[in-house]
């Protein structure tokens, strides 16, 4: 039923004279804040600001609680809401982390260390343990650890709190070693495993009929990447809860990986003559493999709040991303035969045993896993957020290890080493290893 007065209202042009033109004048206010109350309401999301310049962007304060929507009378009504920035009208971003990484690669093994007869001469295998795999260890590059860093720079748009961030990562790992088994007084073996030298060479080995894998008296290694990457990402913070944001992003990534490997192998096998009285050579193998490339990358960053104290928040954080990058390899290998010195004079000078390079495009998987622990503190005061992180990284580039491996095998006893006789039986074994750094970052975040 419609009430009486307001029936009137409907069918009396001029009830009651001057009296109803001033309930129309109270009416129409009360009507038009509550129209503006509503559509107030509805558009929550596109939020208010003391300052103009950032509408979009709700304010600190009363109408800003970052970490916790549900009290938030900005977020009222919006689904996901944006959790960027922290500060009224912060814009830009900056971060910087230092890296404690450590790297290691599927196929740098270069020589077998084996247990031999003690009783036999340098260029022999016993008759028994007629393999170098017999009781054999591979023997790689020292891993450690080492220092890197990664800086980023980041704006906030307008556009309903997406952000672009840009960031690089620099890394650089050296690795070296040293073995030394002296195959004259010892048992311990050191089989070569990059070395292209034909076994029982008489102008370069020993000569001996039964040598089947060139040895060393030592073996010293050096293993270095450079690694650079450069991330473009476009991605929106929202928060999914009350106490969990997630960030999907994505863009392109620019990576740049070089690699130097170079190995060397001293005395046993290598020497010009048959006894210990004559001149000691050198196997120089120097192997390079660069690539770079670009390409899309994608993922999601989360963080889950768990407290707050100490005047912030505290939350875990935990990111992957994937990325796919179409690039091209550079890759060489030579080797080098030479005396104790390093001048070569062997025969009149040094004797190449390998030099080949291979150049050619292939796409890459690159993946990124992060995990670790948060704490970001608003100083609303002077309108800056600050954040710092600790946690730990591990990535995969697939496919970086394109070197291959080059052995001779004689088919006669006595066997050639030199480029103008090429052996019959000669195997091309690529290693198509992946590249994996792993460790702690630190870092460090401002939004202002």
């Amino acid at each position: 039923m419609v009430p009486r007065n307001f029936r009137t209202l409907l069918t009396d042009p001029n009830p009651g004279g001057s009296s109803m033109n001033l309930n129309l004048k109270k009416v129409l206010p009360l009507a038009a804040a509550s129209l503006l109350s509503v559509t107030s309401f509805v558009q929550a999301d596109s939020g208010s600001s003391r300052n103009g310049n950032c509408a979009d962007i709700p304010p600190a304060g009363e109408c800003k609680n970052p970490f916790v929507p549900a009290t938030n009378p900005c977020s009222l009504g919006v689904i996901n809401p944006n959790a960027k920035p922290h500060i009224d009208c912060a814009r830009a971003t900056f971060s910087a982390e230092l890296l404690f990484w450590n790297a290691h690669e599927d196929g740098l093994e270069y020589a077998i260390s084996n247990t031999e007869a003690p009783t036999l001469s340098n260029n022999q295998v016993s008759s028994s343990n007629s393999t170098p795999y017999y009781n054999g260890d591979l023997l790689n590059p020292e891993r450690k650890w080492d220092y890197g860093f990664r800086f980023g720079l980041g704006y906030v748009l307008t556009h309903d709190g997406w952000d672009l961030d840009a960031m690089w990562t620099h890394y650089r790992r050296n690795a070296s070693d040293d073995v030394v088994a002296d195959a004259n007084t010892t048992t311990t073996r050191l089989y070569t495993l990059w070395s292209a030298v034909v076994p029982g060479v008489g102008d370069l080995l020993t000569g001996a009929a039964n040598t089947i894998n060139p040895i060393a008296a030592e073996a010293q290694t050096s293993w270095r990447l450079h690694l650079d990457l450069i991330d473009l990402e476009l991605g929106r913070s929202f928060y999914t809860s009350k106490y969990l944001t997630l960030r999907p992003h994505f863009g392109l990534r620019g990576a740049s990986i070089r690699q130097n490997y170079d190995i060397t192998y001293l005395g046993g096998s290598f020497r010009e003559g048959a006894t210990s009285a004559t001149l000691n050579l050198t196997d120089d193998i120097n192997m390079k493999d660069n690539f770079w490339g670009i390409g899309v990358r994608g993922g999601l960053n989360s963080e889950w709040h768990w407290s707050r104290g100490l005047g912030g928040d505290w939350s875990f954080y935990g990111n992957i991303a994937l990325s796919m990058i179409y690039g091209r390899f550079t890759v060489e290998q030579s080797e080098t035969i030479l005396d104790s010195s390093g001048i070569g004079n062997i025969s009149g000078g040094p004797v190449n045993i390998l030099d080949v390079e291979n150049n050619f495009r292939a796409s890459r998987a690159m993946t990124d896993l992060a995990l670790g622990l948060r704490y970001d503190y608003d100083c609303t005061d002077s309108d800056y957020h600050i954040a710092l992180w600790l946690g730990w990284e591990h990535h995969i580039a697939f496919g970086m290890n394109q070197w291959a491996r080059y052995t001779s095998i004689v088919g006669t006893p006595g066997g050639h080493g030199t480029p103008a006789s090429p052996s019959t039986y000669t195997t091309y074994v690529p290693e198509d290893g992946d590249l994996t750094t792993q460790g702690w970052t630190l870092g460090f975040g401002l939004d202002f």
